[in-house]
């Protein structure tokens, strides 16, 4: 009666009773660029955010979700604002940088005008409690353009 009595008093929370292997564990690296990206290093600078979403049947709770940066470098560890508990179920979980509250993962709006460089997860596939940690790439989403107008061996005035 005993054995009983504290297991019902030490089990008052569902969530407590979760393995720590069902919680998404996540890290994120930066695609180096092949242009002038203003991150230019392989990971994001300690601070940053980054928006998580999963998209899969029991997920729908985890939609823009922050996950923050501690440290830098092979040292930097990520928490999410909140848990986001895995079942058996698989999810797709999508990223991108740098986080907005009140942005959708499905519409993220970009402007220049900022010089902001705004990256995107590749998509990964199979999310569930039997793959509850897993690195993600971010990968810049605007591109530099250089275009270069010689004259060549053209004798005459050229007019741009």
């Amino acid at each position: 009666m005993l054995a009983s009595l504290v297991t019902l008093v030490g089990c008052n929370n569902l969530e407590d009773s979760l393995p720590v292997d069902g919680r998404l564990n996540l890290s994120f690296g930066v695609q180096t660029p092949n242009s002038r990206a203003v991150i230019t290093d392989a990971y994001l600078p300690s601070g940053s955010q980054v928006g998580v979403t999963l998209s899969g049947t029991g997920y729908d709770a985890y939609t823009n979700v922050c996950y923050t940066a501690s440290g830098t470098g092979t040292s930097q560890s990520w928490a999410g604002s909140d848990d986001v508990l895995l079942t058996s179920s698989t999810a797709t979980l999508y990223s991108y940088y740098p986080y907005s509250s009140t942005v959708s993962a499905d519409a993220i709006p970009i402007e220049t005008a900022s010089q902001t460089d705004y990256l995107y997860g590749t998509p990964v596939a199979g999310i569930s409690e039997a793959k509850a940690s897993t690195g993600v790439t971010l990968n810049h989403a605007l591109a530099n353009l250089k275009i270069t107008v010689a004259k060549g061996s053209y004798a005459g005035t050229g007019v741009v």
